[in-house]
């Protein structure tokens, strides 16, 4: 076997490959950022969605939310 084979590419290729591979990976560093938000974020965004909800259905009574017993 022949182990000094070479891979050549022509520049324009291998840049195009790069800024893919970087934007890939800013994608992907953001959605792990989202997934991975604290449990008191989490609760926040969620109890501001309720009161947004809340607030346009249904201006003059008041709602709750009920969560399953165990």
């Amino acid at each position: 076997m022949d182990n000094d084979r070479m891979i050549i590419l022509e520049k324009h290729i291998v840049d195009a490959w790069g800024l893919w591979y970087l934007e890939w990976q800013a994608t992907k560093k953001d959605i792990i950022k989202k997934q991975a938000q604290s449990p008191k974020e989490f609760i926040n965004k969620l109890n501001h969605l309720v009161s947004i909800e809340s607030s346009s259905s249904c201006r003059n009574t008041t709602t709750s939310l009920v969560l399953p017993s165990k």
